[in-house]
């Protein structure tokens, strides 16, 4: 069995080269101030490109180590923004989109959560994946000793194993 993490939970980093702002007269100010850069912390949404298509994955904490002005558009609205020495950013997922019946249960899972269990049983509540194993029963087992109330589900293989499973609703 292999327990997962929440959604949640997860941080993430790694390097940045260009970014765009909406155009803010304080953060201009420090910008243009600052010799070196400045810290920039923000909230805004995030999504990843898996083969071309966008997958929401909710709202994310930022921090861009050094940003430095790279430009200003205000037609556009826009304050550009280059790295400074250090490229570096840091995130954290801190909510993820859901749409719950009333029953409790989740319709929506990012795919990219499902990924790692293809053809495995998972245990859900909401849009966390409490564990994951090979059979319904190990999965049960390890839901009931957690304490926990979760749905009990296979994750398809491929595509089209989801696409010949029958769905109700349609």
């Amino acid at each position: 069995m292999q327990p997962i993490g929440s959604f949640e939970e997860r941080r993430f980093s790694g390097k940045w080269h260009d970014a765009s702002v909406n155009d803010d007269s304080q953060l201009l100010h420090y910008l243009e101030s600052s010799e070196h850069g400045v810290l920039l912390e923000f909230t805004t949404e995030y999504a990843l490109d898996i083969a071309g298509t966008p997958v929401m994955l909710g709202r994310a904490e930022y921090r861009f180590m050094q940003v430095k002005l790279a430009g200003r558009d205000a037609q556009a609205g826009v304050i550009r923004l280059a790295p400074g020495s250090n490229a570096r950013f840091e995130a954290r997922l801190v909510s993820v989109p859901e749409r719950i019946n009333l029953d409790g249960t989740t319709e929506w899972v990012p795919v990219a959560m499902l990924e790692p269990h293809r053809g495995r049983w998972v245990a859900q509540t909401g849009t966390t994946i409490l564990l994951s194993g090979e059979s319904f029963n190990e999965v049960t087992a390890g839901t009931r000793a957690l304490g926990q109330l979760a749905t009990v589900w296979r994750v398809p293989e491929s595509r089209e194993e989801a696409e010949m499973l029958p769905a109700i609703g349609r």
